[in-house]
């Protein structure tokens, strides 16, 4: 959901791209400057094989471009959906940057992380609590049926009354 809403605004506000290179998720154009976007989708931030593989497609993509259009101006960016902490760099040629400064890298508000991702966290968190308590009450009955049906008092199960069903 987060991925799509991403995508809706750099195609609306950047007329950016959904990128067609592996390891690249976005590309657009912002205030004269190229951005070559891959998502992390983890919360917790590693310095791993994983970043080490989207910094190297990152990497391969600006090459192949900048063949292309040498003068472009390009920065490459590790982007995750959630988190509020300042934008780092790695290797001194990728900017990490997370949740709040995403969104408002793409959308240009502030505000967009706190007024709209927020919420949409809530509201996912609630609709998954119901659905936990409305799901554990099914498994429950289920499991109420099941013993009454098909165990003995020992609370073993009768499995001849089970097969000769």
């Amino acid at each position: 959901m987060l991925r799509k809403l991403a995508l809706f605004i750099i195609i609306d506000l950047h007329n950016g791209v959904e990128s067609d290179q592996p390891g690249v998720d976005f590309e657009f154009t912002k205030n004269d400057m190229y951005f070559l976007v891959s998502m992390q989708s983890r919360i917790e931030w590693n310095y791993s094989s994983t970043d080490l593989f989207l910094i190297q497609a990152l990497c391969e993509q600006e090459e192949k471009i900048i063949r292309i259009l040498p003068n472009l101006k390009i920065r490459k960016v590790i982007g995750e959906y959630l988190g509020h902490s300042q934008p780092t760099m790695i290797n001194n040629c990728t900017w990490c940057i997370k949740g709040k400064s995403f969104w408002e890298l793409i959308s240009g508000d502030a505000n967009f992380y706190f007024h709209h991702i927020q919420n949409l966290i809530h509201q996912a968190i609630n609709n998954n609590e119901d659905f936990v308590y409305k799901r554990d009450g099914k498994e429950n009955i289920l499991t109420k049926d099941f013993i009454k049906q098909y165990c003995d008092l020992s609370w073993s199960i009768n499995w001849k009354q089970i097969y000769n069903k």
